[in-house]
């Protein structure tokens, strides 16, 4: 375990919460802990071994759970929600601030898990979250068209880094 909260989303469809909403009503999963997919903000608790940050490229008080809950399972830790009630001052706020984080959040993770060649001085692969192109993409053919494409049109000189020098 690295990462417990009150409630959150455990997959498309269920979420699992523990909580008091600031009209007075209380939410409770009646099976708790239940290993989830993210937890909400307004309670957290990380263990301080798993050295997870927040990601410097988004700010403000919305989807940092979401943030902290993805860093983590790409390390190899779960998220929980446990039987831990507390009251929530209100009952949720999806203002503007909120849709305008979640986009730049959805645009943050859809770049960084995008389907990519690697390449290591002794081995080339293919990285993707679908298992198919994983697959396709990593047969031997396929690698070396890859690899004439780049030689053709991806030059080493397109990937120099231009250091400015100050005057």
């Amino acid at each position: 375990m690295g990462y417990i909260g009150q409630c959150r989303g455990i997959n498309l469809k269920w979420i699992a919460t523990n909580i008091t909403q600031g009209s007075g009503k209380v939410i409770k999963e009646p099976k708790l802990p239940l290993k989830t997919k993210t937890v909400d903000e307004n309670f957290m608790v990380v263990k301080n071994s798993a050295n997870l940050a927040l990601s410097h490229n988004l700010s403000g008080f919305h989807m940092y759970g979401p943030d902290l809950c993805l860093i983590a399972d790409v390390l190899g830790f779960n998220a929980y929600v446990i039987d831990f009630n507390i009251i929530h001052k209100s009952n949720g706020n999806p203002d503007e601030s909120f849709r305008r984080l979640r986009k730049a959040f959805i645009k943050k993770y859809n770049h960084a898990f995008r389907g990519r060649f690697m390449t290591t001085t002794i081995t080339r692969y293919y990285l993707s979250g679908n298992w198919f192109t994983a697959w396709f993409y990593n047969l031997q053919p396929i690698k070396f068209f890859v690899r004439q494409y780049y030689k053709a049109f991806k030059p080493k000189k397109l990937y120099v880094l231009e250091v400015k020098k100050d005057a």
